[in-house]
């Protein structure tokens, strides 16, 4: 545009699913983090009490033979953790509670 250089790329919609999935988590308005797809918690890499910081790994959830790493979306406290390793989970499942 107007002699400007704007360089772009296009994702496979399959590997931003993935990424969106496996990122920074979106704690919602009341300080949960959700589940962001069905699977299988398999490791909890926190615990109630701990700070912690934005991009810090929370929980890994398995899903379609894949090990999705759940991120905080921010910094803070855990106050709860409602599910256990080697639970099942739906999308939308409480796995964290905030401060």
């Amino acid at each position: 545009m107007a002699g400007v250089e704007i360089l772009t790329s296009i994702e496979d919609y399959a590997v931003a699913q993935m990424r969106k999935a496996a990122g920074i988590s979106h704690v919602r308005a009341d300080n949960t983090l959700k589940a962001p797809m069905p699977g299988l918690v398999v490791n909890i890499q926190v615990r109630p009490g701990d700070r912690v910081s934005k991009g810090q790994p929370l929980i890994v959830v398995e899903a379609m033979k894949m090990e999705n790493i759940i991120k905080a979306g921010h910094a803070g406290i855990v106050k709860a953790i409602p599910v256990r390793a080697g639970a099942s989970v739906e999308k939308g499942d409480t796995l964290l509670e905030f401060e």
